[in-house]
């Protein structure tokens, strides 16, 4: 029997969309911005790659070594950041 190296790339997506369900979740509905963020159609289709893109892209510059306070603090500042600016000018 072969040994598994990793992941499937199945196993992968899964794992994306939950992680962009959750950063959707707790940047829109928590916060009280958009409390119905998931139930609508169009957002999810609109909201989760917006999230899920900036969530992966951060977490892995974030993780690539031991990550620290002040790593994950700048890595929230910015996600604050450009998400707001990116989010402004998409729907105002």
């Amino acid at each position: 029997m072969r040994k598994r190296k990793g992941p499937t790339t199945k196993e992968k997506l899964f794992f994306w969309a939950v992680i962009s369900l959750l950063s959707v979740f707790f940047a829109e509905v928590l916060s009280g911005s958009e409390p119905f963020a998931l139930v609508i159609p169009w957002n999810p289709l609109v909201l989760m790659p917006l999230y899920g893109i900036h969530t992966l892209l951060l977490a892995r510059l974030v993780f690539r070594g031991k990550p620290t306070f002040t790593s994950l603090f700048a890595a929230g500042c910015i996600f604050g950041l450009y998400e707001a600016y990116i989010t402004k000018v998409l729907f105002d």
